[in-house]
């Protein structure tokens, strides 16, 4: 696990462990298959995915009847997906792979499992679903498959079985630690369902219930035992910005206020500097809230000084990202610094949707500037920035008067956040604007089923 999962708490054993390893594989111990699985592994510390994937490539083709080294072999060899949610060509090889596995080993939920992990940042998850539901039938108290699915009926906009499958996901997280004798130090995937259930919760509309399970949630203390645990660190990016995120995402008036209030202290969060770099996240997130704050006191030219210091912000923040990467925090430190690249235009876009009439229009170049920003969360986070900036779009269209134009962004944000309570409002509104009589009649209809009425 050392060798897969560097942190500054399993460097010294994951050292160890690659020398013993090296060792071994020179003394010819262990079975040809097994030294193979070392090689591929060592290969991954001193080469990367791509001399790792080569390495398992052999093996596979030594031993056909091994199931676990075509895998490893398609996961390293896998190039992900381009700006435009499109595969890369190498991605396409690691899918038709995974696919080809699947049809070989029909019994065994490994190969489904990572087929369904790597078209999880795909932009459109309907056709899979069903394959989704199917492993867990495969696996009916598997938490991580649990927690696929709720990533998948997320992304297809069914927020009720998203809640109950990333609670499945969490209950027996729970129950692992509880038997385990282990806390979250040890178990950040209970973390992550939980976060994810909650994110899903304000999808549906439920504002007040994910607030209160968000505060819950960020109450859970950092373990000051073992600060550089993966489980401390993930409550530190994520549960304990949980709250302010929630109600940013609300965006009341009054909300900022309380959202900042929410957050861990400077003094709080001070005592972790060692051990996370989170507290730039935390620090971002604070010039954010009270960015909104000004906006919403009426005070723009004193929103202009804070989002200017956000920006100084960032551009010191860019120079810590190689110590991020070094620390095993490169994954939080990408998905953090890109919101605040998000909240930093959409911050800008209310400024001039609220100055004076004839620099209003620029709230369109910065609200699109947020919207082509955004993208999908990897390894099947829930997003850090919960507002679909494209609903800002539809509003701003809104308010010019072209309900077309609005239809288009609503419908834009209902790509990427499917059956979001708000685009789902906007698009009602304009599908009214239009006299689409069907359309707002549908649109009411998703509206109603999405609040369980």
């Amino acid at each position: 696990m050392a060798t897969l999962t560097p942190s500054p708490e399993t460097s010294e054993a994951r050292t160890a462990a690659s020398v013993r390893m090296l060792e071994l594989l020179d003394q010819g111990q262990g079975t040809d298959l097994e030294r193979g699985y070392v090689y591929g592994l060592i290969k991954y510390i001193e080469g990367g995915p791509k001399e790792a994937a080569n390495a398992f490539h052999k093996v596979a083709k030594q031993f056909p009847n091994d199931l676990q080294s075509p895998v490893f072999a398609a996961l390293f060899g896998r190039g992900g997906y381009d700006p435009s949610g499109a595969p890369t060509p190498d991605e396409e090889r690691a899918h038709a792979e995974l696919e080809e596995l699947v049809k070989r080993f029909p019994d065994s939920p490994i190969p489904l499992n990572a087929l369904l992990f790597v078209r999880a940042e795909a932009p459109d998850l309907t056709k899979d679903l069903p394959l989704a539901r199917k492993l867990c039938r495969m696996a009916p108290e598997y938490p991580p498959y649990f927690h696929l699915l709720g990533h998948y009926e997320w992304r297809c906009g069914d927020h009720g079985e998203a809640i109950t499958a990333f609670g499945r996901a969490a209950s027996f997280y729970q129950n692992w630690m509880k038997e385990n004798k282990v806390g979250v130090a040890d178990c950040p995937e209970w973390i992550k369902a939980e976060c994810y259930r909650i994110v899903a919760l304000g999808s549906k509309g439920d504002f007040d219930t994910a607030y209160a399970a968000s505060r819950q949630l960020a109450s859970t203390p950092v373990p000051e035992d073992r600060p550089s645990s993966p489980g401390a660190r993930l409550l530190l990016w994520d549960a304990k910005t949980l709250p302010a995120r929630i109600l940013l995402n609300r965006g009341l008036t009054g909300n900022a206020a309380e959202a900042a209030a929410s957050l861990p202290s400077p003094e709080e969060i001070k005592k972790f500097h060692k051990h996370s770099l989170a507290y730039w996240w935390i620090d971002g997130l604070r010039f954010c809230l009270d960015a909104r704050k000004q906006i919403d006191n009426g005070d723009l030219d004193e929103a202009r000084n804070v989002v200017a210091a956000l920006t100084q912000h960032g551009e010191t923040m860019v120079k810590t990202r190689p110590q991020a990467v070094a620390g095993g925090e490169g994954s939080p430190w990408l998905r953090s610094f890109r919101a605040l690249e998000v909240l930093a235009s959409d911050l800008r876009g209310l400024i001039a949707m609220k100055g004076p009439k004839e620099t209003r229009d620029t709230a369109f170049n910065w609200f699109s500037s947020a919207a082509d920003r955004q993208r999908p969360e990897p390894m099947m986070f829930p997003p850090m920035v919960l507002t679909p900036m494209a609903v800002r779009l539809g509003n701003y269209h809104l308010a010019k008067g072209e309900p077309k134009e609005a239809l288009e962004d609503f419908n834009r944000a209902l790509a990427t956040f499917p059956n979001e309570i708000r685009s789902l409002v906007g698009k009602q509104q304009a599908c009214e604007a239009l006299g689409d009589t069907a359309g707002v009649e549908d649109t009411a209809a998703r509206i109603s089923r999405l609040r369980g009425d």
